[in-house]
């Protein structure tokens, strides 16, 4: 996402991902930034149909067809490893639970959207936008977001949470406070509150000094 399209984002998440994100990373799916408007398409598809038999259109959904086999075939290679090692006695750790809400917003901003870059001279140049589309990531994913099945045998079940650009090396405490712990503090109520166990997982140094920083939102949610 580039510097200027930060509206684009908080008007229309959905419509800018599709027609916008994924035909910028994904070279197969570039036919996707001819299509209209998501929010038009109450009015009917049928002018749109010509377009979904065009060759480039045909081509793209051959591609996704070939990449959805081999995700198959992955995932059957795979298979249930929770469930092997369930059976052979092991205790549930944590893992990606489907249905929860992921771990700090702004660490999908940042890595997958902006940039480490981009974000970092967002913090300064646009801190309100970028604060805004942390806030909006996270609305939606808690609006996909499925309660615990109380009668999982794992029940409650442990939600992995790696965490990355929070760390000291990225932003000073004061950044930190403003721009990482509000997102991540709602992710994690909002895991207990679906009735979920999260279990974060911090990749990389979290604290020179954990007495001195006990005061700030980093060391006291670190030291619990």
């Amino acid at each position: 996402m580039k510097e200027d399209e930060y509206d684009m984002f908080l008007d229309d998440p959905s419509g800018f991902m599709i027609r916008c994100y994924l035909p910028r990373v994904y070279g197969v799916l570039k036919p996707l930034a001819k299509l209209p408007p998501l929010d038009s398409m109450f009015m009917g598809l049928e002018y749109l149909t010509p377009l979904f038999a065009s060759p480039e259109f045909l081509e793209m959904a051959q591609h996704l067809a070939e990449s959805g086999r081999h995700v198959q075939k992955l995932f059957a290679t795979i298979g249930d490893t929770l469930e092997e090692l369930a059976q052979l006695g092991f205790p549930p750790f944590a893992s990606f639970v489907r249905g929860g809400v992921g771990g700090a917003p702004f660490d999908t901003l940042t890595s997958f959207l902006r940039g480490m870059k981009g974000s970092m001279l967002d913090m300064y140049r646009r801190p309100d936008k970028l604060l805004k589309a942390c806030e909006v990531i996270l609305e939606r994913r808690i609006a996909q977001a499925i309660p615990a099945d109380p009668t999982h045998r794992d029940y409650p079940q442990k939600i992995a949470m790696p965490l990355w650009r929070g760390d000291l090396v990225f932003m000073s405490d004061a950044q930190f406070t403003k721009f990482y712990w509000p997102g991540l503090k709602k992710s994690l109520q909002t895991h207990v509150e679906l009735g979920y166990v999260p279990v974060p997982f911090f990749e990389a140094k979290s604290a020179t000094d954990w007495n001195a920083c006990w005061n700030c939102p980093r060391g006291k949610y670190w030291h619990r």
